[in-house]
């Protein structure tokens, strides 16, 4: 019997949305594994370097415009592998995110996959 409790407010849904992080070193291409109103975890070729907040640019399949959001990473992980081929995965919460971008991440969650991150 697991005793661990999800502390999320919203629930994850698996969405396949590629986007760029973009950090002082440039950008790293990256891809969503997950996502809430609130945060993602993203697969990228590479860990930001910074601890400072970055600017996540998604493309939303619904939204003509790329995405843009501000986040903090929360924990990143790694292959023991070490190469630069090998992704890693880092969650990140969002920083600031507007009633809108909660709603236009929602809603595109909704068409895509049928989950509702929002009540």
């Amino acid at each position: 019997m697991s005793t661990h409790k999800e502390k999320r407010l919203y629930p994850r849904t698996e969405v396949k949305w590629s986007g760029a992080l973009r950090t002082a070193g440039g950008h790293i291409n990256c891809e969503t594994v997950n996502i809430t109103v609130e945060g993602a975890l993203i697969r990228c070729q590479q860990v930001p370097r910074s601890t400072e907040p970055l600017e996540i640019l998604l493309n939303v399949p619904s939204l003509v415009q790329p995405l843009a959001l501000t986040a903090q990473v929360i924990h990143a992980s790694t292959s023991n592998q070490g190469d630069e081929t090998t992704p890693c995965e880092i969650g990140v919460r969002f920083i600031g995110v507007s009633d809108k971008n909660r709603w236009l991440i929602s809603t595109a969650v909704q068409r895509e996959s049928g989950a509702m991150l929002m009540p």
